[in-house]
């Protein structure tokens, strides 16, 4: 399990960076266009988010007879992107509450992303 920077999810002060040392919410994606054209973003998911539902727009538009297949692309993309979200958000909650910095209580005061809020312990 990655040791995430101190600043992760403090959108303020971003490491810029995933892996040890980086944030939870640090994508590494790539988006191919219609010609095969492959383009690598680095950056931050909440940021990345909205491409993403730019593809699945895209996907949705393709011929009737692709529907099915679309569908179900669509459905495991997200399902990898909800899941390896999930699974980064719940290990840096469990490596910071088995360290003793006080618990949640250390992430009071920090700015952090207005989606992130809502992921805060209470």
């Amino acid at each position: 399990m990655p040791k995430y920077s101190k600043n992760a999810l403090n959108c303020a002060r971003c490491p810029g960076k995933g892996g040890d040392g980086g944030c939870p919410m640090w994508w590494e994606s790539q988006f191919a266009n219609g010609a095969g054209d492959v383009r690598y973003v680095k950056s931050c998911g909440f940021e990345q988010l909205p491409q993403y539902l730019i593809e699945v727009i895209k996907a949705s538009n393709r011929p009737a007879a692709a529907i099915e297949s679309t569908r179900n692309e669509i459905a495991e993309g997200l399902a990898r992107i909800a899941g390896a979200t999930a699974q980064t958000i719940a290990e840096f909650a469990d490596r910071r509450s088995s360290e003793s910095l006080g618990g949640p209580r250390d992430l009071e005061g920090s700015e952090l992303h207005p989606l992130a809020r809502s992921q805060r312990p209470a």
